[in-house]
């Protein structure tokens, strides 16, 4: 048995997404988990469709196992993300590999500029490069791009793909995990998630074409603008306390956020505001929605407490027993096995039920989902 793991959002699931799994059994793994992002994504928005729709997708289309992400950490920054992920994966105790889609498609390319990060070169190049004023995204890359004058840095880190695929890397070696990082180049033959999400929102049949054809959605799609009053019904509602404990909060950036709520209109008006050179739409996206959801950078800050299964295939099966004796955390799969672990572990999933609860705002139309405590584990034949 040979088990792979990708870490993912599968949002949507699409035929790039079905492509990477052939290519990865086609590399001889016999066995694929899926490490995805619950109901609320790392772009700091709720996922197009739910968690429950999009594991059945994945289970339906070459997915064995799926693990859930929890919201804590889906709605975080690259590095937190990548954390945890791999932190999930290695907690399995059976996993051999991580496989990730880059654009680079070179492991020793994005290896090397995972390790030029590291190096106190690096670091005195990249205060000097701020201190000049540019944003720290052109800072890193000129540091790095000195360091490495052999390898298009700016082709690589302009990529959001490159990015998690060095941060994978870098998980692996802090975690001293055994997994082995596995890279694909991604194919330019796909159309990518955030084109198919443009063209479900727009109720455009088309993105029919670049799913799996035996995927037939009924859910209707979430987008964050829809849900802005249900948004703006919490943020109007905290303080500067409040918003400095939120994780990606820096240099006073609280201060900004909080005084634009009071002169903003809606939500792209508020995100507008604080966006600059420094900070990024997603970085202000996530810590509107962490600020949404109730996340702190104190929790953020610790590692998942749990193995949350939210479903499996037959083979899927073989490796929960494959687990046995080798897995690093407890293992649920619902409600009531939370009920005798830690308070941490209580807090993560209490989080969890809340996001549920929450997601069916950012519907077109208000819509209460499934709540999370009546999960039921999806069995795939």
């Amino acid at each position: 048995m040979e088990i792979c793991a990708i870490i993912t959002e599968f949002n949507p699931f699409h035929n790039g997404h079905k492509y990477i799994i052939s290519q990865a059994k086609k590399m001889g793994f016999t066995h694929v988990v899926a490490i995805m992002s619950g109901n609320f994504v790392q772009r700091g928005e709720p996922a197009i469709f739910s968690k429950k729709t999009r594991a059945k997708c994945a289970l339906m289309n070459g997915i064995d196992l799926v693990v859930e992400m929890p919201c804590v950490w889906a709605v975080s920054s690259a590095e937190r993300y990548a954390e945890a992920g791999v932190y999930l994966a290695d907690s399995l105790g059976c996993v051999d590999s991580l496989v990730f889609g880059s654009r680079c498609g070179e492991l020793k390319k994005l290896s090397d500029v995972e390790q030029s990060l590291t190096e106190l070169k690096f670091e005195k190049m990249l205060k000097n490069y701020l201190k000049s004023g540019i944003t720290f995204a052109k800072a890193r890359e000129k540091a790095v791009d000195k360091l490495l004058p052999n390898i298009d840095v700016s082709k690589i880190l302009s990529s959001g793909n490159d990015i998690l695929g060095i941060e994978y890397i870098k998980a692996i070696r802090n975690l001293h995990s055994n997994i082995r990082p596995l890279t694909l180049p991604r194919s330019v033959n796909f159309k990518s998630a955030s084109e198919i999400r443009t063209l479900i929102k727009k109720k455009d049949e088309k993105y029919y074409e670049y799913i799996p054809n035996n995927i037939n959605i009924l859910e209707s799609p979430k987008d964050i603008f829809w849900g802005e009053k249900g948004v703006f019904a919490i943020l109007n509602n905290v303080n500067l306390e409040y918003l400095y404990n939120l994780p990606d909060i820096s240099e006073g950036l609280e201060n900004k956020i909080y005084n634009s709520l009071n002169r903003c209109m809606n939500l792209e008006n508020l995100l507008n505001m604080v966006k600059s050179k420094r900070y990024t739409m997603s970085r202000i996206k996530r810590i509107i929605m962490c600020a949404y959801l109730g996340i702190t950078n104190k929790i953020q800050a610790k590692r998942p407490p749990y193995l949350r299964i939210l479903g499996a295939t037959n083979e899927g099966l073989e490796i929960l027993n494959a687990m046995s004796g080798r897995v690093k955390l407890p293992v649920i799969s619902k409600f009531s096995e939370i009920a005798d672990k830690n308070d941490f572990s209580k807090k993560v999933f209490e989080l969890e039920c809340k996001a549920t609860n929450l997601f069916g705002v950012f519907s077109q139309k208000l819509e209460l989902l499934q709540s999370e405590k009546k999960f039921k584990f999806i069995r795939q034949e």
